[in-house]
């Protein structure tokens, strides 16, 4: 018996997710970061919500360290992931946004 040690081995290659990404969102503002598959969309939102941390760099989300996580930035940043297959293909994306918006009971536009 050979131990799955022996018939596996692991090579680590680093890759830079992100080169550089700077984008300002006011309150209220609907943001999309629409692109091709592979240049960094959901990594970028994962960072500025504090899920991912970064490597080299600053982020700044409303004026709080994302990856503090903490109560007052968390209680102010949300956002919606997902692929347009998940939506309605023949539904306009904010009419899709608002679909879920109702569905899950969250409030409108203040």
């Amino acid at each position: 018996h050979q131990t799955a040690k022996a018939l596996v081995h692991c090579q680590y290659r680093f890759a830079h997710a992100i080169a550089a990404a700077s984008f300002e969102a006011a309150a209220g503002q609907v943001l999309g970061l629409p692109n091709l598959n592979g240049p960094g969309k959901t990594t970028t939102l994962k960072c500025a919500a504090g899920l991912l941390t970064l490597t080299a760099g600053m982020a700044d989300s409303l004026g709080f360290a994302p990856p503090r996580r903490s109560y007052g930035f968390l209680s102010r940043i949300g956002f919606a992931m997902g692929r347009r297959g998940q939506s309605h293909a023949d539904v306009p994306v904010c009419d899709s946004l608002e679909l879920r918006r109702v569905a899950y009971g969250l409030a409108g536009r203040r």
